[in-house]
C-alpha cells in the first residue's frame, strides 16, 4: 500500500542518509520515543536518548518526530515537580509531540519508603496536571506482558518478575507488584485527568486480553493504545475476533512498531548499518503483510533479533524461523487511519506537514 504511513512508536536514531532515504523510499513518517532509564543520562543516551532524537527531528523534520519523558524521582526533593516542569516546557518549545511514562515507573522506582512508586503517586500529580491543562499527549508503557509475572509460591498473591527489563537494577526473579495492581495505577489516571490524551504503548499491555482492553476504551474515551512490538500477539487471538476489534476501535488504534536501533548509526560500520537497514525494510514489509493481506507468513522481528534477512539459512539450517502469522486483510479505509490520521489525531503536536 502505497499511502504515507506514521510510526507512532520507534526508537530509530537514524542520523545517516541512507536512513532518510530509506524511509522516504517507504513512504514513512518516524515518532521516536525517549525513555527515562534511571541508571543512565535519558537525555544524552545513545539508544533512547532524547537529544539525538531532537536532533534528527530539527534535521528531518519532514521525517522524525520526538516524544520526550521527564527526570525520575530521586528521594526527597522539595523542587522536583517544578524542575520537571521547566523540563518539560523547554521540551515541548523545541518541538516535542508528546511526554512518555516507562514502565519502571510501577515495576522499578521505589519511594523513600521502600514502596514502589506508582503511576497515579501524588509526587507525579502535578506533572499530569500540567500536561493535561497544556494539550499534551502522555504515551504509557505500563506493566509488561501478563506472562511476566510468576507467583512467589503456587496459588499465593505476590509475584516476582521474569521480564526483560534489563536496563536497571531489577533482577528477574525480583518481588514486584501484581500486574493487575500496575495497570489499576493507570486506570487511575484515567480517570483523574479525563481531558488527558493518553496513548497505551503495547496495546496497553492487554496484547493477550483483548476484552479487558476493549472494556477500558469503552469506559476512558481518553484513552487509545499502539501496536507497538505486537503483531505475533495479535496473531495469537482468533482472527475474527482482531477484525472485529479493529472495526470497533479504529479510530483508537494507532500503528507502531518498536524498531530501532541499539546505538547511532552514524557510529556503526558501513556494514552494520546497512545491516540493520536491510532488517528495518524487512521488518516493515512483513507488518505490512500482515495488516494488509490475507497471506500466510511469519514475523522474524530482524532488528532486534540482530539477523541480517539474507542470513536467514546458514548451512541448510534455519536461524530465525519466525512466528507465523495469518494476515488479517484490513480495508484500505481503515489503513488510512491505523496507518496515519489516527497518530496525527492522538498526536496533535505533529508538524502541520506531516
Amino acid at each position: 500500500m502505497t499511502m504515507e504511513k506514521i510510526d507512532a512508536h520507534t526508537h530509530h536514531p537514524g542520523d545517516v542518509p541512507e536512513s532518510a532515504a530509506l524511509l522516504k523510499e517507504m513512504k514513512l513518517k518516524l515518532i521516536n520515543i525517549a525513555i527515562a532509564v534511571r541508571s543512565k543520562d535519558w537525555r544524552s543516551g545513545e539508544v533512547w536518548g532524547a537529544d539525538q532524537y531532537h536532533r534528527l527531528a530539527r534535521k528531518h523534520p519532514e521525517r522524525y518526530a520526538w516524544c520526550t519523558s521527564f527526570d525520575l524521582p530521586n528521594g526527597e526533593d522539595p523542587d522536583y515537580t517544578e524542575r520537571v516542569i521547566e523540563g518539560l516546557k523547554q521540551d515541548l518549545a523545541a518541538g516535542a509531540v508528546a511526554c512518555k511514562f516507562w514502565k519502571n515507573i510501577g515495576l522499578e522506582v521505589r519511594k523513600p519508603s521502600g514502596a514502589y512508586l506508582h503511576l497515579d503517586d501524588a509526587c507525579l500529580a502535578p506533572i499530569f496536571s500540567y500536561l493535561q491543562k497544556a494539550g499534551v499527549t502522555v504515551v504509557i508503557h505500563a506493566g509488561d506482558p501478563r506472562k511476566y509475572w510468576k507467583p512467589l509460591r503456587k496459588g499465593g498473591s505476590r509475584y516476582v518478575y521474569h521480564g526483560d527489563l534489563v536496563q536497571s537494577s531489577l533482577r528477574r526473579g525480583c518481588e514486584v507488584p501484581a500486574y493487575e495492581e500496575i495497570l489499576a495505577a493507570r486506570d487511575r489516571v484515567l480517570t483523574l485527568y479525563p481531558r488527558l490524551q493518553v496513548v497505551g504503548a503495547h496495546l496497553g499491555s492487554h496484547e493477550r486480553d483483548l476484552v479487558g482492553l476493549a472494556k477500558r476504551l469503552d469506559r476512558y474515551p481518553n484513552f487509545a493504545v499502539d501496536t507497538a512490538a505486537r503483531v505475533v500477539d495479535l496473531a495469537h487471538h482468533k482472527r475474527g475476533l482482531v477484525r472485529d476489534f479493529f472495526a470497533k476501535y479504529q479510530d483508537r488504534i494507532l500503528w507502531g512498531t518498536d524498531l530501532g536501533a541499539w546505538r547511532a548509526q552514524s557510529r556503526m560500520s558501513t556494514q552494520e548499518a546497512g545491516t540493520l537497514l536491510d532488517c528495518l525494510r524487512s521488518d516493515y514489509l512483513e507488518e505490512f503483510a500482515f495488516y494488509e493481506t490475507n497471506r500466510r507468513s511469519r514475523i522474524h522481528n530482524f532488528t532486534w533479533n540482530k539477523t541480517a534477512p539474507d542470513a536467514l539459512h546458514v548451512g541448510g539450517r534455519p536461524q530465525l524461523p519466525g512466528e507465523p502469522v495469518l494476515g488479517l486483510g484490513l480495508s484500505e479505509s481503515f489503513l488510512q487511519k491505523f496507518y496515519c490520521s489516527n497518530a496525527k489525531r492522538w498526536f496533535p503536536r505533529l508538524p502541520s506537514a506531516w
